[in-house]
């Protein structure tokens, strides 16, 4: 048997799958539909300034990925509502959109510091959940300058939180995102330790997507570490949520 040829007609086979799965998620992302004019109705509509700091805040989410200009100013306008009107949960929140926004423009500086200003608020009125959110975004914002370390503290402190609050969505969230982090550093084995914590999580609270998205990433370890069956498998596994 030539395994040379079975070598690349598997290598085929996994980043064909791959293929499937990456068009396929974009396939169903294209076909959903925003709400942006219907916020932007109620926006018009109510007199409630708590419900217009929480539709500002939905519209910068919205244009996050679309209007990364557009996303900031709806976010400043809900944190110009929410600290007029005391509003402590809305300004936390707008600060965390805030610094998305910038972090999409860009400007990692201004994103980080937008992202502590949002802490600090949720840390004074003991809103751990949403501290744990913020220590998220600070992961992901040293995650995106390849500072893995310095990622690895901050998934660490959010992991605690979601942890201690039995927050399993936020749990299995935050140790995928330490394996993201020691895959960037070559560590495969402790990559995959945390990639299967987060699986386990997910298969018990039955998340699909959170499973199959840990299947892809054990996948991508795979290859990278030329077990081309195994991450073949990994792939099929991933690819049966969408059938």
């Amino acid at each position: 048997m030539n395994w040379l040829k079975v070598m690349r007609k598997q290598k085929q086979k996994i980043f064909f799958i791959l293929f499937l799965f990456i068009n396929l998620s974009g396939f169903v992302t294209a076909q959903s539909t925003t709400p942006i004019d219907s916020l932007r109705k109620k926006l018009t509509l109510t007199t409630d300034d708590s419900l217009k700091a929480e539709i500002n805040i939905q519209l910068s989410s919205e244009f996050l990925y679309s209007d990364n200009t557009e996303a900031l100013n709806y976010a400043e306008k809900a944190l110009q509502i929410s600290d007029e009107n005391n509003l402590p949960v809305q300004k936390g929140r707008s600060y965390y959109m805030i610094g998305k926004a910038y972090r999409s423009l860009g400007d990692q500086n201004l994103a980080l510091k937008n992202f502590l200003a949002g802490i600090e608020i949720f840390e004074k009125y003991g809103l751990r959940i949403r501290v744990a959110d913020g220590e998220m975004l600070i992961g992901s914002h040293y995650y995106n300058l390849k500072l893995p370390d310095n990622a690895i503290e901050y998934y660490r402190k959010a992991h605690d939180i979601y942890s201690a609050g039995k927050d399993k969505s936020g749990e299995s969230y935050a140790l995928n995102n330490l394996g993201n982090c020691y895959q960037l550093k070559g560590d495969y084995s402790s990559a995959k330790k945390y990639f299967n914590q987060s699986l386990k999580i997910d298969e018990a609270q039955k998340n699909s997507e959170g499973m199959a998205g840990s299947w892809v990433n054990l996948g991508t370890i795979s290859i990278a570490e030329k077990k081309y069956a195994d991450a073949e498998n990994y792939f099929n596994q991933s690819l049966k949520v969408y059938s």
